[in-house]
């Protein structure tokens, strides 16, 4: 989150840059694998071994990150007037520039080659966001689809299949608004419905996540909940649990997490095994930001930031908590900043 910048500055005015680990200048670098990378003060720092390190130097600032598969980049928005993709070294200096009027949160696909990212689309009497799809090194910009429905601020309407060919993603169509399955081609092609999830209810559906094996689409259905679905749409299942949000898939798909207003839960990949966590500090999210939760690379912890929202809360911080029943623990706090957006590094394969 961004606690200096207006709502309306962060939906016009950020971007998306490529943190690139080639060529590291800075004593911090990117750290070992399993490190925390998060945001304060409108930059990018790492907590590592119990010390917290500041990567970016940039102004006025980037904030927003998520790694590359191979934990080697890390994505990250920066503000400018124009919204758009760059590359940047991790020692904070600005490459060139990939492509411009990115809204929506970017998504690296599963090999690292490409990102997926949404743009503004308001031509022809036409609303939403279309999705695109650029080469990681700034070539063949290509759209996939031009009917997903608009992100949150830090939000994401769209997800990668695991093998890369297909994007499932939010929208719309004249039987109603849901999940659909979208190619990944040289050329736009018709999307497919996932008929179970299409409704004509007034709540929007969002934040669909692909799990690791290609089996299950998470997601928030739009009716206060998170619900699991098959890319067929066969086995649909609403998780017992309201105004749950934020689903993320265990790095090996067993389990998934997701928020709630007051605790982190976690569940089988089945739907099976609810189970609430003990430490949570997510009841006092700013409305317009979105908690994400971030596995430990083996999947044994969460991490999550406590007390977000404008201005810094009591509660802010990085928290880290096991899955076996211990209480969160703070593991990064500043009595000045608002830390947020925490992601844990993938290890290495």
């Amino acid at each position: 989150m961004l606690p200096h910048w207006s709502r309306a500055t962060l939906i016009g005015f950020f971007a998306v840059v490529v943190l690139s680990a080639a060529s590291i200048g800075g004593a911090a670098g990117l750290g070992p694998a399993g490190s925390i990378a998060f945001s304060a003060d409108n930059q990018i720092f790492l907590e590592q071994g119990g010390r917290t390190v500041q990567l970016t130097h940039d102004r006025p600032g980037v904030v927003g990150i998520a790694w590359s598969p191979d934990g080697s980049r890390l994505l990250a928005w920066r503000y400018r007037k124009l919204p758009a993709i760059s590359i940047v070294n991790a020692d904070g200096s600005i490459g060139s520039q990939v492509a411009t009027e990115v809204a929506g949160e970017p998504r690296w696909s599963p090999d690292g080659s490409r990102i997926a990212f949404q743009r503004g689309q308001y031509h022809s009497g036409q609303t939403g966001r279309a999705i695109y799809v650029v080469d990681a090194n700034g070539h063949r910009i290509r759209r996939v689809t031009k009917y997903a429905l608009p992100g949150a601020v830090f939000g994401s309407v769209f997800s990668w299949s695991p093998d890369g060919t297909r994007i499932v993603y939010a929208g719309g169509s004249p039987a109603g608004h849901g999940l659909f399955i979208a190619q990944v081609g040289a050329a736009p092609s018709s999307p497919t419905p996932i008929p179970s999830t299409l409704t004509r209810d007034p709540g929007l559906p969002g934040d669909p996540v692909w799990s690791p094996n290609g089996s299950t689409i998470a997601y928030q259905d739009g009716a206060g909940g998170v619900s699991l679905v098959k890319p067929d749409g066969t086995g649909r299942k609403r998780l017992p649990v309201r105004f749950a949000y934020g689903p993320a898939w265990s790095p090996d798909g067993s389990k998934l997490a997701f928020v709630s207003r007051r605790a982190n839960y976690v569940v089988n990949a089945d739907g099976t095994g609810l189970k609430k966590l003990p430490g949570c500090r997510c009841v006092k999210v700013w409305p317009g930001f979105v908690q994400r939760l971030t596995w430990s690379p083996d999947g044994s912890m969460i991490a999550y930031a406590g007390g977000t929202g404008p201005g810094r809360q009591p509660e802010s911080g990085i928290y880290v908590e096991k899955l076996d029943g211990w209480a969160a623990v703070r593991i990064a706090s500043s009595p000045t900043s608002q830390y947020s957006r925490p992601l844990w590094r993938p290890m290495h394969t």
